[in-house]
């Protein structure tokens, strides 16, 4: 939630960053907002809340089969570690190795970067934020009428919640870009590990022939 809603802070510049934010967004400058009106407003906030509400559920999947693909890791890296304590044979240990290792880089990687607590944002704003007497208190000195203060609160309101959304976008995007170098990484590390089994089954295949 930003530190200051319902005109509590106007921007000097329209579309500065936001310095204290972690991830960079934008600010509504007062000029804009009296420029762009309440029903323009209301127009953005919807577009900008359909975004929003798309990166939360995709990060929401994203999560759905972050966990469904460490179990499948997880259960044949089971698989593979009984089937290494009962072979004998190096012909079998030789590739069931290299796949036990490229397993259990998968799983460290999906771990430690996938299944771990990742940061995300939320839809909407808590109402005690939205209904704050100081910021009352302010407009009222400087508009005076109870008309206009009220008129001054629910467009400050709107932008606001404007801003607040994109900064949720913007939290939510970084953290499914994130989400999707990670699942790329351990793609390619199962390419390496599957490309390693064949060419030690082949290896092994052909010295057994030669022999």
């Amino acid at each position: 939630m930003f530190e200051y809603i319902c005109g509590m802070k106007e921007a000097k510049k329209a579309c500065a960053p936001r310095k204290s934010a972690p991830h960079a967004t934008f600010e509504i400058a007062r000029d804009v907002r009296d420029a762009l009106g309440k029903d323009v407003g209301l127009r953005i906030l919807e577009r900008s809340d359909m975004l929003a509400a798309s990166t939360l559920e995709q990060l929401r999947k994203s999560t759905d089969r972050a966990y469904t693909l460490f179990g499948f890791l997880m259960t044949a890296f089971s698989a593979v570690t009984g089937l290494l304590m009962a072979a004998k044979g190096i012909l079998i240990l030789i590739p069931g190795v290299v796949l036990w290792i490229g397993l259990c880089i998968s799983l460290y990687i999906m771990f430690g970067k996938v299944i771990w607590v990742h940061s995300f944002r939320c839809m909407g704003n808590e109402p005690q934020n939205l209904i704050s007497e100081r910021n009352i208190k302010m407009l009222k000195g400087i508009y005076g009428t109870k008309q206009t203060l009220s008129r001054r609160y629910e467009l400050n309101l709107i932008y606001d919640s404007i801003e607040d959304c994109a900064y949720a976008i913007a939290i939510n995007d970084s953290a499914l870009e994130d989400r999707v170098r990670t699942i790329e990484l351990v793609m390619n590390t199962l390419k390496i590990t599957i490309s390693g089994v064949v060419l030690s089954v082949l290896l092994i295949t052909v010295f057994r022939f030669i022999n």
